[in-house]
Protein backbone atom coordinates (compact mmCIF):
# COMPACT_ATOMS: atom_id res chain seq x y z
CA UNK A 1 0.00 0.00 0.00
CA UNK A 2 1.26 3.43 -0.96
CA UNK A 3 0.84 5.69 2.08
CA UNK A 4 2.04 8.69 0.13
CA UNK A 5 -1.32 8.86 -1.78
CA UNK A 6 -3.47 9.19 1.41
CA UNK A 7 -4.79 12.72 2.14
CA UNK A 8 -6.77 14.23 5.16
CA UNK A 9 -9.02 17.32 5.42
CA UNK A 10 -7.50 20.59 4.65
CA UNK A 11 -7.77 23.44 7.14
CA UNK A 12 -10.29 25.18 4.87
CA UNK A 13 -12.48 22.07 4.62
CA UNK A 14 -12.36 21.60 8.38
CA UNK A 15 -13.38 25.23 8.99
CA UNK A 16 -16.27 24.88 6.52
CA UNK A 17 -17.43 21.66 8.25
CA UNK A 18 -17.27 23.33 11.67
CA UNK A 19 -19.16 26.35 10.37
CA UNK A 20 -21.87 24.16 8.83
CA UNK A 21 -22.12 22.10 12.01
CA UNK A 22 -22.39 25.23 14.11
CA UNK A 23 -25.09 26.66 11.84
CA UNK A 24 -27.04 23.39 11.94
CA UNK A 25 -26.74 23.25 15.74
CA UNK A 26 -27.91 26.85 16.03
CA UNK A 27 -30.88 26.17 13.76
CA UNK A 28 -31.86 23.06 15.72
CA UNK A 29 -31.40 24.87 19.05
CA UNK A 30 -33.51 27.79 17.85
CA UNK A 31 -36.18 25.37 16.60
CA UNK A 32 -36.11 23.59 19.97
CA UNK A 33 -36.48 26.87 21.88
CA UNK A 34 -39.35 27.95 19.63
CA UNK A 35 -41.14 24.65 20.14
CA UNK A 36 -40.52 24.86 23.89
CA UNK A 37 -41.96 28.38 24.03
CA UNK A 38 -44.90 27.34 21.88
CA UNK A 39 -45.54 24.40 24.20
CA UNK A 40 -45.38 26.62 27.30
CA UNK A 41 -47.67 29.17 25.66
CA UNK A 42 -50.26 26.59 24.62
CA UNK A 43 -50.08 24.83 27.99
CA UNK A 44 -50.61 28.14 29.80
CA UNK A 45 -53.51 29.03 27.51
CA UNK A 46 -55.11 25.62 28.07
CA UNK A 47 -54.71 26.02 31.83
CA UNK A 48 -56.35 29.45 31.63
CA UNK A 49 -59.32 27.95 29.80
CA UNK A 50 -59.57 25.14 32.36
CA UNK A 51 -59.43 27.63 35.24
CA UNK A 52 -62.15 29.70 33.57
CA UNK A 53 -64.40 26.66 33.29
CA UNK A 54 -63.69 25.84 36.92
CA UNK A 55 -64.58 29.40 37.96
CA UNK A 56 -67.86 29.14 36.03
CA UNK A 57 -68.65 25.85 37.74
CA UNK A 58 -68.00 27.26 41.22
CA UNK A 59 -70.09 30.38 40.62
CA UNK A 60 -72.90 28.44 38.92
CA UNK A 61 -73.50 26.27 41.97
CA UNK A 62 -74.34 29.11 44.33
CA UNK A 63 -75.80 31.72 41.99
CA UNK A 64 -78.31 29.34 40.40
CA UNK A 65 -79.51 28.35 43.88
CA UNK A 66 -79.89 31.89 45.22
CA UNK A 67 -83.11 32.02 47.23
CA UNK A 68 -83.38 28.24 47.52
CA UNK A 69 -85.53 27.14 50.49
CA UNK A 70 -86.64 23.64 49.61
CA UNK A 71 -89.80 23.22 47.55
CA UNK A 72 -91.03 26.76 48.22
CA UNK A 73 -90.50 29.61 45.79
CA UNK A 74 -89.20 32.50 47.87
CA UNK A 75 -90.89 35.00 45.55
CA UNK A 76 -94.27 33.48 46.36
CA UNK A 77 -93.77 32.36 49.98
CA UNK A 78 -91.19 34.21 52.00
CA UNK A 79 -89.91 32.63 55.24
CA UNK A 80 -91.16 33.86 58.59
CA UNK A 81 -88.43 36.10 60.04
CA UNK A 82 -88.12 34.88 63.63
CA UNK A 83 -84.71 36.41 64.40
CA UNK A 84 -84.83 39.25 66.87
CA UNK A 85 -83.42 42.55 65.58
CA UNK A 86 -81.95 41.12 62.34
CA UNK A 87 -79.12 43.14 60.83
CA UNK A 88 -78.51 43.74 57.14
CA UNK A 89 -76.75 40.40 56.75
CA UNK A 90 -79.44 38.25 58.41
CA UNK A 91 -82.23 39.13 56.01
CA UNK A 92 -83.60 36.32 53.85
CA UNK A 93 -86.37 37.34 51.46
CA UNK A 94 -86.98 37.88 47.76
CA UNK A 95 -85.26 41.28 47.84
CA UNK A 96 -82.06 40.05 49.50
CA UNK A 97 -81.21 36.71 47.88
CA UNK A 98 -78.91 38.51 45.42
CA UNK A 99 -77.13 41.77 46.15
CA UNK A 100 -74.00 43.43 44.88
CA UNK A 101 -71.52 46.22 45.31
CA UNK A 102 -70.16 48.01 42.25
CA UNK A 103 -66.75 49.66 42.28
CA UNK A 104 -66.86 53.43 41.91
CA UNK A 105 -63.15 54.11 42.47
CA UNK A 106 -60.12 52.56 44.14
CA UNK A 107 -61.68 52.97 47.58
CA UNK A 108 -65.43 53.34 47.07
CA UNK A 109 -68.24 50.94 46.26
CA UNK A 110 -71.96 51.51 45.82
CA UNK A 111 -73.67 50.57 47.98
CA UNK A 112 -70.96 50.74 50.66
CA UNK A 113 -69.18 47.50 51.49
CA UNK A 114 -70.12 45.68 54.71
CA UNK A 115 -67.69 46.06 57.59
CA UNK A 116 -66.40 42.49 57.19
CA UNK A 117 -65.16 43.34 53.68
CA UNK A 118 -63.53 46.66 54.47
CA UNK A 119 -59.90 46.76 53.22
CA UNK A 120 -60.32 43.28 51.73
CA UNK A 121 -61.53 43.84 48.19
CA UNK A 122 -59.23 44.48 45.24
CA UNK A 123 -59.72 48.06 43.94
CA UNK A 124 -61.77 48.50 40.77
CA UNK A 125 -63.54 45.15 41.09
CA UNK A 126 -67.13 44.36 42.03
CA UNK A 127 -68.53 42.19 44.83
CA UNK A 128 -71.42 39.70 44.68
CA UNK A 129 -73.54 38.52 47.62
CA UNK A 130 -75.66 35.35 47.45
CA UNK A 131 -78.09 34.06 50.09
CA UNK A 132 -79.69 30.63 50.08
CA UNK A 133 -80.48 27.54 52.10
CA UNK A 134 -78.12 24.59 52.07
CA UNK A 135 -79.17 21.16 50.97
CA UNK A 136 -81.32 19.57 53.71
CA UNK A 137 -79.24 18.56 56.72
CA UNK A 138 -82.08 16.85 58.58
CA UNK A 139 -85.79 16.13 58.76
CA UNK A 140 -88.10 15.99 61.75
CA UNK A 141 -88.45 12.49 63.17
CA UNK A 142 -91.69 13.40 64.81
CA UNK A 143 -93.50 16.06 66.77
CA UNK A 144 -92.19 17.20 70.10
CA UNK A 145 -94.37 17.78 73.15
CA UNK A 146 -95.40 21.19 71.82
CA UNK A 147 -94.95 23.61 68.91
CA UNK A 148 -91.60 24.64 70.36
CA UNK A 149 -89.71 21.35 69.95
CA UNK A 150 -88.82 19.00 67.11
CA UNK A 151 -87.08 15.63 67.33
CA UNK A 152 -84.43 15.49 64.58
CA UNK A 153 -81.77 13.08 63.38
CA UNK A 154 -78.54 13.00 65.43
CA UNK A 155 -76.42 13.40 62.28
CA UNK A 156 -77.96 16.75 61.31
CA UNK A 157 -74.67 18.72 61.12
CA UNK A 158 -76.55 21.55 62.81
CA UNK A 159 -75.22 23.30 65.90
CA UNK A 160 -76.65 25.63 68.48
CA UNK A 161 -76.28 29.20 67.26
CA UNK A 162 -76.54 28.31 63.57
CA UNK A 163 -78.96 30.31 61.47
CA UNK A 164 -81.39 27.74 60.09
CA UNK A 165 -84.40 27.38 57.84
CA UNK A 166 -87.16 24.82 58.26
CA UNK A 167 -89.67 24.49 55.46
CA UNK A 168 -92.29 22.22 54.01
CA UNK A 169 -94.19 23.00 50.83
CA UNK A 170 -96.48 25.47 52.61
CA UNK A 171 -94.46 27.67 54.98
CA UNK A 172 -90.90 28.30 56.14
CA UNK A 173 -89.26 29.69 59.28
CA UNK A 174 -85.95 31.57 59.45
CA UNK A 175 -84.42 31.38 62.93
CA UNK A 176 -81.39 30.87 65.15
CA UNK A 177 -81.30 27.25 66.28
CA UNK A 178 -80.81 25.73 69.68
CA UNK A 179 -80.01 22.03 69.95
CA UNK A 180 -80.19 19.63 72.86
CA UNK A 181 -78.23 16.49 72.08
CA UNK A 182 -79.30 13.02 73.07
CA UNK A 183 -77.61 11.10 75.86
CA UNK A 184 -76.19 8.58 73.39
CA UNK A 185 -74.71 9.11 69.87
CA UNK A 186 -77.69 7.42 68.23
CA UNK A 187 -80.36 9.21 70.21
CA UNK A 188 -82.33 11.93 68.45
CA UNK A 189 -81.65 15.61 69.09
CA UNK A 190 -84.17 18.21 70.11
CA UNK A 191 -84.36 21.29 67.90
CA UNK A 192 -85.82 24.41 69.45
CA UNK A 193 -85.83 28.12 68.69
CA UNK A 194 -83.31 30.08 70.74
CA UNK A 195 -85.58 32.21 72.95
CA UNK A 196 -82.99 34.95 73.41
CA UNK A 197 -81.85 35.43 69.81
CA UNK A 198 -85.37 35.13 68.33
CA UNK A 199 -88.51 37.13 69.05
CA UNK A 200 -90.50 33.93 69.63
CA UNK A 201 -89.76 30.44 70.90
CA UNK A 202 -92.40 28.71 68.76
CA UNK A 203 -92.30 27.49 65.19
CA UNK A 204 -95.01 28.92 62.97
CA UNK A 205 -96.66 25.48 62.66
CA UNK A 206 -96.41 21.86 63.75
CA UNK A 207 -93.91 20.66 61.15
CA UNK A 208 -94.36 17.06 60.01
CA UNK A 209 -91.77 14.54 58.89
CA UNK A 210 -91.95 15.85 55.30
CA UNK A 211 -90.34 19.16 56.31
CA UNK A 212 -86.67 19.90 55.56
CA UNK A 213 -84.20 21.52 57.94
CA UNK A 214 -81.47 23.51 56.21
CA UNK A 215 -78.60 25.73 57.21
CA UNK A 216 -78.62 29.33 56.08
CA UNK A 217 -75.77 30.17 53.70
CA UNK A 218 -74.45 33.56 52.72
CA UNK A 219 -71.52 33.95 50.34
CA UNK A 220 -69.57 36.99 49.23
CA UNK A 221 -67.56 36.60 46.02
CA UNK A 222 -64.77 39.12 45.49
CA UNK A 223 -61.18 39.61 44.34
CA UNK A 224 -58.38 40.12 46.82
CA UNK A 225 -54.59 40.39 46.79
CA UNK A 226 -53.52 36.94 47.96
CA UNK A 227 -50.30 38.26 49.50
CA UNK A 228 -48.29 36.04 47.15
CA UNK A 229 -46.07 37.13 44.26
CA UNK A 230 -44.87 35.40 41.11
CA UNK A 231 -41.28 34.76 40.04
CA UNK A 232 -40.82 38.40 38.96
CA UNK A 233 -42.37 39.91 42.08
CA UNK A 234 -45.78 40.73 40.61
CA UNK A 235 -48.68 40.39 43.09
CA UNK A 236 -51.15 37.54 42.59
CA UNK A 237 -54.84 38.43 42.83
CA UNK A 238 -57.30 35.63 43.57
CA UNK A 239 -61.03 34.99 43.65
CA UNK A 240 -62.27 34.52 47.22
CA UNK A 241 -65.50 33.39 48.87
CA UNK A 242 -66.46 34.50 52.38
CA UNK A 243 -69.37 33.00 54.33
CA UNK A 244 -71.59 34.46 57.04
CA UNK A 245 -69.11 33.53 59.77
CA UNK A 246 -66.32 35.53 58.13
CA UNK A 247 -64.44 32.41 57.04
CA UNK A 248 -62.70 32.98 53.70
CA UNK A 249 -61.69 30.47 51.05
CA UNK A 250 -59.35 31.16 48.14
CA UNK A 251 -61.03 29.65 45.10
CA UNK A 252 -58.81 30.51 42.18
CA UNK A 253 -55.53 32.40 41.67
CA UNK A 254 -54.89 34.70 38.73
CA UNK A 255 -58.16 36.62 38.39
CA UNK A 256 -58.62 40.34 37.81
CA UNK A 257 -61.13 42.96 36.61
CA UNK A 258 -64.29 41.35 37.99
CA UNK A 259 -67.30 43.30 36.72
CA UNK A 260 -70.83 42.23 37.60
CA UNK A 261 -74.13 43.39 36.11
CA UNK A 262 -77.62 42.27 37.01
CA UNK A 263 -80.34 41.21 34.59
CA UNK A 264 -83.53 43.07 35.47
CA UNK A 265 -86.96 41.75 34.50
CA UNK A 266 -89.02 44.89 33.93
CA UNK A 267 -92.14 43.32 32.40
CA UNK A 268 -92.51 40.13 34.50
CA UNK A 269 -91.77 37.73 31.63
CA UNK A 270 -88.99 35.96 33.63
CA UNK A 271 -86.22 37.17 31.33
CA UNK A 272 -83.78 40.05 31.60
CA UNK A 273 -84.71 43.16 29.65
CA UNK A 274 -81.64 45.13 30.67
CA UNK A 275 -78.43 44.69 32.65
CA UNK A 276 -77.56 47.27 35.31
CA UNK A 277 -74.82 47.77 37.87
CA UNK A 278 -75.36 47.14 41.58
CA UNK A 279 -75.46 50.90 42.19
CA UNK A 280 -78.23 51.30 39.61
CA UNK A 281 -80.25 48.38 41.00
CA UNK A 282 -79.85 49.75 44.53
CA UNK A 283 -81.02 53.19 43.43
CA UNK A 284 -84.18 51.65 41.94
CA UNK A 285 -84.66 49.26 44.88
CA UNK A 286 -85.14 46.46 42.32
CA UNK A 287 -83.17 43.54 43.76
CA UNK A 288 -86.30 41.36 43.87
CA UNK A 289 -86.60 41.67 40.07
CA UNK A 290 -83.09 40.44 39.26
CA UNK A 291 -83.39 37.22 37.25
CA UNK A 292 -79.83 36.70 36.03
CA UNK A 293 -76.27 37.81 36.65
CA UNK A 294 -73.64 38.65 34.05
CA UNK A 295 -70.05 38.12 35.16
CA UNK A 296 -67.07 39.52 33.30
CA UNK A 297 -63.56 38.80 34.47
CA UNK A 298 -60.01 38.31 33.20
CA UNK A 299 -57.89 35.24 33.92
CA UNK A 300 -54.12 35.56 33.68
CA UNK A 301 -51.09 33.30 33.94
CA UNK A 302 -49.21 33.57 37.21
CA UNK A 303 -45.82 34.02 35.49
CA UNK A 304 -44.82 35.90 32.36
CA UNK A 305 -45.04 33.42 29.49
CA UNK A 306 -45.23 35.57 26.37
CA UNK A 307 -42.22 37.15 24.69
CA UNK A 308 -44.16 40.38 24.15
CA UNK A 309 -47.11 42.04 25.93
CA UNK A 310 -50.42 40.51 24.86
CA UNK A 311 -53.33 42.94 24.30
CA UNK A 312 -56.79 41.89 25.48
CA UNK A 313 -60.30 43.32 25.39
CA UNK A 314 -62.58 43.98 28.37
CA UNK A 315 -66.07 45.51 28.04
CA UNK A 316 -65.27 46.67 24.51
CA UNK A 317 -62.01 48.35 25.53
CA UNK A 318 -58.73 47.17 24.04
CA UNK A 319 -56.08 47.05 26.77
CA UNK A 320 -52.33 46.72 26.24
CA UNK A 321 -50.13 46.54 29.33
CA UNK A 322 -46.74 47.52 27.96
CA UNK A 323 -44.59 46.00 30.72
CA UNK A 324 -46.63 42.86 31.44
CA UNK A 325 -45.97 39.66 29.49
CA UNK A 326 -48.51 37.46 31.25
CA UNK A 327 -51.18 35.86 29.06
CA UNK A 328 -54.75 36.99 29.70
CA UNK A 329 -58.13 35.58 28.78
CA UNK A 330 -61.27 37.71 29.11
CA UNK A 331 -64.45 35.81 29.97
CA UNK A 332 -68.18 36.62 30.06
CA UNK A 333 -70.72 34.32 31.68
CA UNK A 334 -74.46 34.77 32.31
CA UNK A 335 -76.11 32.74 35.09
CA UNK A 336 -79.87 32.51 35.56
CA UNK A 337 -81.37 32.36 39.05
CA UNK A 338 -83.57 29.26 39.28
CA UNK A 339 -85.94 30.61 41.92
CA UNK A 340 -87.09 33.23 39.41
CA UNK A 341 -88.19 30.53 36.97
CA UNK A 342 -90.00 28.07 39.24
Amino acid sequence: MNHLNQQGLSLTEMMVAIALGTMLTAILLNLFLQQKHHYRFQTALTRLQENSRFAKYLLDQDIRQAGYQGCLNIHETQPQQLIKNPDALTQFNAATIVQGYSSQSNTQWAPSLPVMLQDQVQPNSDVLLIRKASNPVSQPLGLGPDQKTLQIQPTSHLQSGDIAIIADCEVADFFIAQLTTGQSPNQSHQLTINPIANHTDQFSKYYQTDANIMRYQQFFYYLKNSGQVNSTGQPIVSLYRQDQTGSTLELLAGVERLHISYGLDTNQDQSANTYLTAAEIQAQDSWADVVSIRLEWVMYTIDEISKTPQPFMVQGENINLSNDKRIRLAMTHIIHIRSQYL
